[in-house]
């Protein structure tokens, strides 16, 4: 949701998915185009909804939101009330996980990143899903649906099958399913708009009172770091 393969936020990582779904007049073409993960990215705002499900029974369902710039991603879970922000100035990454009910959060320098094991390639936050994990996937097939490619992928990976299906245009995931065992996470892109034209926009988290990874300690007494600490002990997670 541990998915380092995945965009994964800091306090608990998440992941989740959705099938491919089969596409009406579609005209498929032979994937034969390399794509430059690395690449300048269009900037985006886009709606997902994540759904996990156990033994067929649906155990939790999430909505959340993404706007991607060329140096800002930011999330934001609609339930939970939750949100991460990652920037870049250069090579250098940076990441605030946001508590909007409680108007605080948590930042966290490189270095705190590499210390608990998240993410810090910019690529894998901006696609939500890891161009590792999509490079060691077959690709199944390729379609053009109203002059938008999307092509699928499929595998095992990490002990978990794995389908995914990318939007080319605007470089997102329309669909990812994990399937390990009776779990099966699925995420669905529900929406997706340039991003100067997103008709809806995160929710200011600038004058929030932020605390330092690293001085989490000296703020042991601190109800909002308490709780934290207790939704963390007790296995409670929010999903992107």
């Amino acid at each position: 949701m541990k998915l380092s393969i995945l965009s994964s936020s800091l306090l608990p990582r998440v992941l989740a998915v959705m099938c491919f779904l089969p596409f009406a007049a579609c005209t498929e073409v032979s994937p034969v185009t390399e794509i430059a993960f690395d690449a300048a990215l269009p900037s985006v705002a886009a709606q997902y909804r994540t759904e996990v499900r156990e033994q067929g029974e649906t155990v939790s369902t999430t909505d959340w939101r993404l706007w991607r710039e060329d140096n800002r991603i930011e999330r934001e879970d609609l339930h939970q009330r939750t949100g991460e922000i990652w920037q870049r100035d250069g090579v250098t990454l940076f990441h605030s996980q946001i508590y909007h009910g409680d108007k605080r959060g948590i930042e966290y320098q490189p270095g705190d990143l590499n210390l608990i094991g998240a993410s810090t390639q910019w690529t894998q936050q901006a696609l939500i899903v890891s161009p590792t994990l999509l490079q060691t996937l077959a690709v199944d097939s390729e379609r053009n649906r109203d002059g938008v490619t999307y092509r699928r992928y499929k595998g095992r990976y990490d002990d978990a099958d794995w389908d995914i299906t990318l939007r080319l245009d605007v470089m997102l995931p329309q669909s990812i399913e994990r399937k390990r065992d009776q779990r099966v996470e699925r995420i669905q892109l529900k929406e997706v708009h340039a991003f100067a034209k997103a008709p809806w926009q995160p929710t200011p988290s600038r004058d929030y009172g932020m605390i330092d990874f690293a001085d989490l300690g000296d703020h042991e007494r601190d109800p909002f770091v308490i709780r934290l600490q207790a939704a963390s002990h007790a296995g409670i997670t929010h999903q992107h």
